[in-house]
């Protein structure tokens, strides 16, 4: 049985028993208050960006009542313009799978219905699909939000990632 068998099969499955085809639901709109300072700020020049699609992983770490945390996160140019620009923690928000940037999301078709003609993030875990264009929020599968996002500042030609949203901590602990 090939990969993309197993994953049309899985994916009948869970719309068997209600988890295939939800509708759209908003990602967090976290205020500034509503992000954790990093122990570590990570900047990024400008130039890095050059065109859509543009994307840079990174590593932050994250003091906790737990001990210090790694939390992996991507940097992307979501669109064309200057402002065209977003961060997010590549955990995925149901059980803590890393999510993956998918170029080619043609594959995910027969899972889903909702997926757009653009790059997603992928959980390979439970197949939850995340919108990089709509502040990553969950298009399909079981994850009841989107991903965790990272703030982060532009200053001439610097991109510097200074938080990670506080409701990260729910998840981590």
């Amino acid at each position: 049985m090939t990969f993309n068998r197993r994953q049309a099969i899985l994916a009948s499955c869970l719309a068997f028993f209600g988890f295939g085809h939800r509708p759209v639901r908003a990602a967090s709109q976290a205020s500034d208050s509503d992000f954790l300072e990093l122990n570590n700020r990570l900047s990024f020049p400008t130039s890095m960006f050059k065109q859509r699609w543009d994307i840079v992983k990174f590593d932050a770490m994250l003091s906790t009542p737990e001990g210090a945390k790694r939390l992996q996160g991507v940097l992307l140019k979501t669109s064309d313009d200057v402002v065209g620009l977003s961060a997010f923690c590549t955990i995925c928000p149901h059980e803590i799978c890393q999510v993956e940037f998918v170029a080619d999301t043609e594959r995910y078709r027969a899972i889903s219905d909702t997926v757009v003609g653009q790059p997603l993030f992928v959980c390979p875990c439970h197949f939850s699909l995340f919108d990089p264009t709509r502040q990553g929020e969950v298009i399909d599968g079981p994850a009841l939000r989107g991903l965790y996002a990272f703030a982060f500042e532009v200053a001439e030609n610097e991109i510097l990632v200074t938080g990670i949203e506080a409701k990260v901590l729910e998840l981590l602990s």
